[in-house]
């Protein structure tokens, strides 16, 4: 007897996954042979059974019976279970499965999961824009005499400062003679208002939100050891930068996320305040401190709580009343959106909290949580997190989808393995969370794509030194960035925001931190590599599919064909990763027209659905209906 269920087909999961509370999925069960069917869901400790409905039934090309039952989802948000009990002649069976096809089994070993949310909406502006990372220290200078203030502000401060004499200059990353671990106060003094004079630059990869590294004051040139949260950091120019960056920003249709890092403070801070850099009364000084009960002491003051144990990163209560009203008011005077910093770390209500008060704040805000797993069914602080329940995340970083890419182009996953993981996230994410989540290449916390896409070895396999000289060059740079041309138009032509790392896009190589920080710089070299990188941000950015639904399918293993398509607007994105010519003929375009290939400006007539394409090695088509 054959039975069977495919989650991803929406003639037995229907509507396809995640479910909005209170709405009705229909799920259904092939069978070639009349038998007794019971779907069977749980919801943490609680389980239910209902018999399901039998008819008459014809999948593709075997006749049988289509067992169905209608699931309603709670009036709250949580995860809810589902696999399919079977009497047969062979006793009882179970189906279940994880995402996709199942499997039948006399245990219930595993179970399909339906993530149930409360509905929610982003501003289009958001959804449909291309993101820009900055570390801010390293991306361009604006006005010297700021930054020199700057300098001598951190300086008077007691702050350490080494500045680098040349932005060409290569990071610190040993430690100096008089410490025993590198500190990162190495600065090269990129500020906001170089930030802002590179706009039109941002504007030509059409950029409309850039993501900020943190910028408030701090003794470090990474910033993540807050130490005031109501100030800009002078070196960057101070408040006064940025409101006009902001400004700025908002006359050319771009937004401002900024990173929050709430979950700790630095022990260098007005809070807390150990070095008596401030004059303010630290919760290390006295416990009168007005920041006392921010942070929790084992043995006042040398013994706290503090970030993986780095006790220069003392933790703090975000729960505290006084902590949030603290809070409510530096969202209120950056009015911007937001990138919570190891959202792991902070509570369920802290962020819903966070959330609420931002989008009061400024209603275009969005909320983007640093969450490297799925966000769907992360377990942490003994609990599942709510990061997809509709009150506390727009989205979050999508560390995964980064590595389904790397994994793809380098050989490690075949193009179905690919299509599987980036539908199970579908199935899992609720879709307006999808399009919120940004989908990166790199970031400030891993090695630059094109170092991964050269094959460098992994960031825990060479030591400092190696990795600080490790530079790809010749045919292992030619081919490391036709891989990373492909990353982008799959980047691209994937639901959620794309991110670019700053540089990324001028072809800059770095292995972990902090060499995948180093300064911004354009190679005159890599025109033509920044050229494609541009002509498929603009076309994410300007074609109305992109804005629309998808469809992904494997060609064969090292095949990828994408399909974004919104009204009458059509685009697909077929992704070589092969090093061979392939001729692709399929009749898995639906839509018939003249589409142009934005990369090689090539014209394609596809006819009943049909498509003849020839591909080079290493090679992407990105068709757009004209």
């Amino acid at each position: 007897m054959f039975i069977y269920h495919n989650s991803f087909d929406i003639r037995f999961r229907s509507p396809f996954g995640a479910a909005k509370t209170g709405s009705t999925v229909k799920l259904s069960l092939f069978t070639t042979e009349p038998v007794y069917a019971t779907l069977i869901w749980f919801r943490d400790n609680h389980r239910m059974e209902i018999p399901m409905t039998c008819t008459p039934y014809v999948l593709d090309d075997k006749s049988g019976f289509m067992h169905s039952a209608m699931l309603v989802a709670p009036n709250f948000p949580c995860l809810l279970w589902y696999s399919f009990m079977i009497n047969t002649s062979d006793g009882t069976k179970f189906y279940c499965g994880r995402h996709g096809e199942g499997v039948l089994s006399t245990n219930i070993d595993f179970s399909y999961q339906i993530t149930v949310y409360e509905p929610f909406t982003l501003p289009d502006s958001y959804k449909n824009a291309i993101a820009y990372q900055i570390f801010p220290d390293r991306f361009a200078k604006g006005d010297e005499k700021s930054i020199n203030r700057g300098i001598i502000a951190h300086v008077n401060r007691g702050f350490p400062m080494y500045i680098h004499e040349d932005w060409d200059e290569e990071v610190c990353y040993l430690p100096r003679d008089f410490e025993e671990h590198y500190t990162p106060c190495d600065f090269f003094c990129g500020d906001l208002y170089g930030i802002e004079q590179r706009i039109p630059y941002l504007k030509k990869f059409s950029v409309g939100c850039i993501y900020l590294n943190p910028i408030f004051l701090s003794p470090s040139n990474h910033r993540y050891d807050t130490a005031d949260y109501m100030h800009v950091d002078d070196v960057l120019g101070g408040d006064e930068a940025y409101f006009s960056l902001r400004n700025a920003a908002e006359k050319a249709g771009i937004t401002i996320m900024l990173d929050g890092v709430f979950s700790h403070t630095g022990a260098d801070s007005i809070y807390f305040n150990k070095y008596r850099h401030f004059s303010s009364c630290g919760a290390y000084n006295s416990k009168e401190s007005p920041y006392s009960d921010w942070y929790s002491f084992t043995r006042y003051p040398d013994e706290y709580k503090s970030w993986w144990g780095f006790t220069n990163l003392p933790e703090t209560d975000e729960d505290n009343p006084s902590y949030r009203e603290y809070i409510s008011r530096v969202i209120n005077k950056w009015k911007c959106s937001w990138r919570l910093d190891v959202a792991d770390e902070l509570t369920d209500d802290f962020m819903r909290f966070f959330r609420k008060s931002a989008k009061k704040a400024s209603e275009n805000s969005v909320v983007i949580g640093e969450v490297w797993e799925d966000a769907s069914d992360k377990f942490s602080k003994g609990h599942r997190r709510g990061y997809t329940d509709g009150d506390m995340l727009d989205g979050v970083m999508n560390y995964p989808l980064r590595q389904w890419i790397i994994d793809f182009l380098l050989g490690k996953i075949s193009a179905y393995d690919f299509v599987y993981n980036v539908m199970s996230q579908r199935e899992n994410y609720p879709d307006e969370f999808l399009r919120g989540c940004l989908n990166i290449l790199s970031s400030h916390d891993t090695v630059r794509i094109l170092s991964v896409l050269c094959n460098a070895p992994g960031r825990d396999e060479l030591c400092a030194q190696m990795q600080q000289k490790l530079f790809f060059s010749g045919n292992e740079l030619t081919k490391g960035k036709k891989k990373v041309i492909l990353s982008f138009v799959i980047q691209c032509a994937m639901i959620g925001v794309p991110c670019i790392y700053y540089g990324d896009e001028q072809g800059m190589q770095g292995m972990a931190d902090p060499f995948c920080r180093r300064t911004f710089r354009e190679d005159q070299s890599a025109v033509d590599f920044s050229e494609k990188v541009r002509i498929i941000c603009e076309t994410r950015s300007s074609h109305g599919s992109f804005m629309g639904e998808m469809q992904i399918q494997a060609f064969s293993k090292d095949i990828i064909i994408i399909r974004r398509y919104r009204d009458s607007a059509n685009a697909y994105c077929v992704i070589n990763r092969s090093e061979s010519v392939v001729h692709v003929s399929t009749d898995a375009f639906p839509v018939s027209g003249v589409y142009r290939d934005v990369l090689s400006e090539r014209v394609y007539n596809i006819r009943r659905g049909m498509a003849e394409l020839e591909l080079e090695p290493l090679e992407a088509v990105m068709l757009c209906s004209l």
